[in-house]
């Protein structure tokens, strides 16, 4: 069996994100971040998830929904580190500092 190496199973690997797809989920964002999104080979559903929790939007995985897994902590934090991501009405505000 020459080929026996060939049929092992092994996952299935999910076509890369496009640029376009990056964006169009995480919206305008810079291009150094695309790049870290890219880099990192998320699923659709992994970068779904991080956009959601970036933008506070965690409840809309329900209560029973596992902590999220490290691909999806990374790309929370390439997401929101160095800005603030999503709904700022829930942030404080420097402005109402004497």
């Amino acid at each position: 069996m020459s080929n026996s190496t060939h049929s092992r199973k092994t996952p299935v690997a999910t076509a890369a994100l496009s640029h376009d797809q990056i964006v169009s989920l995480a919206g305008p964002i810079e291009d150094a971040k695309i790049a870290a999104i890219e880099g990192c080979g998320p699923t659709l559903e992994e970068l779904e998830e991080a956009v959601a929790w970036a933008r506070g939007q965690d409840d809309v995985m329900g209560r029973s929904r596992l902590p999220f897994t490290a691909r999806v902590a990374e790309l929370y934090d390439i997401l929101t580190i160095g800005e603030d991501y999503g709904d700022e009405r829930d942030e404080p505000s420097s402005k109402s500092a004497p």
